[in-house]
Order: structure tokens, then C-alpha cells, then sequence
């Protein structure tokens, strides 16, 4: 039985998830606050946080950092009733797998869940050496040292990976290589990222294409999101959380073909 944990400060939203969660046979442990939160990771193995943001004494950010110290690698979604754009990168840069809004239907909430949990299982997996992850990704950078470190991050967690220089390169890697996923800059010299996004879901939209950029631009990342990019990550980005957004991609993908 794979145990969640639902850390916030309202006792009717705790009341709600536990009922909802323990429903669909999960074990479920509820605590109000953050340095609650904290003394229970110390005695308990969990598989999930599902954790707010706005709560006195540590916020969600705060916990969440606290957690990440202690070496714990535990599959988080943050949720709040008000957030900014700002809180959302950061709470990404700390790993985090989502950050739902309170108030969402009960389809995307369990979507979110079932994603993370999912995810948790193949890091384990992975990590006991069950099987081999052999999913073809293909890293789209002009910069020598981006395409040289994510090449070797990703052969180590053993995704075979290709590499191209520019979005030209790239649309002929993904008519020979055939990429599950594509890491996609957006300012590159030549055909720039988003066009190569326009033609590459032209190619194949099964793909699952993540823009990596550099560029902190609300406009451009709704654009990328509209034109079919499954995620936005900024750089310099934070690896965990990038491999949690490709494995992520990865399980959503399986189940709907399930």
C-alpha cells in the first residue's frame, strides 16, 4: 500500500484528501504544518507529499527545502489557493512534480497523483536495477557544454539520448532517431525553438517535447504550451526536477495508451 502524506493547515482540506485518498486504498497520514511534516519523515517512509503552500510558521517552500536537505528524493505536489508565477518556479527548482490549484476537478487532481506515484515506483525500480529505461531522448542546444552535460546526466540514468545543434538538426534526428522525448532550446542560431516545436509535432505529435531555455518570458512559455510542449523548464535548471518532468511525460503517456 503506497503512503501519501497531506501536509496543511486547514482541518476540513485535510479532512477532504484523507477521506478522498484513503477511498482508493491508500494509507494516508495527515499533519498540519511543516515542522510536523518534518518529524514524521524522520520515523516514517512516504511516497508522496501533498503539500500546501500558504501555512504559518514553515511555508511549503520552506518545508520543502528542509526536505530536500535531509537527502529525501520523496515525490512532491504543492498546492495552494493563491500563488504567483515567481513561487512556481522555485517550488519546480526544489523538484517538484506539479502545483495544482485548490479548487481543481477531481480528474486532474487524481491524474497528479497517479503521475507522481508513478514515477516514484520507476525511480525505485530504476534505482534497484529491476529494469532498463531505454527511452530515446533527443537534446536540442546550440551550447556545446548544455548538450554535454545533459547527455551525460541522462546516459547515467540510462535514457539513450542523441544530440543536435540546432532545430534543422533536429528535424532530422527526429525522422532517424525517433525520440520518445525532446529537450528543445528556444534562441538558436538558425531555425529557432519554437518553430522546430511547430514542426516536429507536424513529424509526430506523440513526441513529448520540454523547452529548455534561458528566456524568462511568461508569453513565450504560454506559447510553447499552446503549441504542444508538455513543459518549460528555465535554465539553469535543476536536474531532478527535469528528469521528474521526463518521467513524468513518459507514465502519462503509458497509461492513456493503457
Amino acid at each position: 500500500m503506497e503512503r501519501i502524506l497531506v501536509v496543511d493547515d486547514e482541518v476540513m482540506m485535510r479532512d477532504l484528501l484523507y477521506g478522498f485518498l484513503t477511498k482508493r486504498d491508500y494509507q494516508v497520514f495527515t499533519v498540519p504544518d511543516g515542522q510536523e511534516a518534518l518529524n514524521l519523515l524522520a520515523r516514517q517512509e512516504i511516497d508522496l507529499i501533498i503539500l500546501d503552500y500558504q501555512m504559518p510558521g514553515l511555508n511549503g517552500l520552506e518545508t520543502l527545502k528542509k526536505i530536500r536537505e535531509l537527502g529525501k528524493s520523496i515525490s512532491v505536489i504543492m498546492f495552494s489557493a493563491m500563488t504567483t508565477e515567481e513561487t512556481e518556479k522555485k517550488a519546480k527548482a526544489l523538484g517538484v512534480i506539479d502545483f495544482l490549484h485548490k479548487g481543481i476537478g477531481v480528474e486532474m487532481f487524481m491524474r497528479s497523483v497517479l503521475a507522481a506515484l508513478g514515477l516514484h515506483r520507476s525511480i525505485k525500480e530504476a534505482g534497484g536495477k529491476k529494469k532498463q529505461v531505454m527511452t530515446r531522448i533527443l537534446v536540442v542546444d546550440d551550447e556545446a557544454g548544455i548538450r554535454f552535460m545533459l547527455e551525460t546526466f541522462l546516459t547515467r540514468k540510462n535514457f539513450e539520448v542523441s544530440l543536435a545543434s540546432s532545430g534543422e538538426e533536429a528535424l532530422e534526428k527526429v525522422k532517424t532517431f525517433k525520440p520518445r522525448i525532446v529537450l528543445l532550446d528556444i534562441r538558436m542560431p538558425g531555425m529557432d525553438g519554437l518553430l522546430a516545436l511547430k514542426k516536429i509535432k507536424e513529424i509526430d505529435n506523440d513526441i513529448g517535447v520540454i523547452m529548455i531555455s534561458g528566456i524568462d518570458e511568461l508569453h513565450i512559455a504560454q506559447q510553447a504550451i499552446k503549441q504542444g510542449a508538455y513543459e518549460y523548464v528555465m535554465k539553469p535548471f535543476n536536474l531532478e526536477y527535469l528528469e521528474m518532468a521526463i518521467l513524468t511525460k513518459i507514465l502519462i503517456a503509458e497509461s492513456e495508451v493503457k
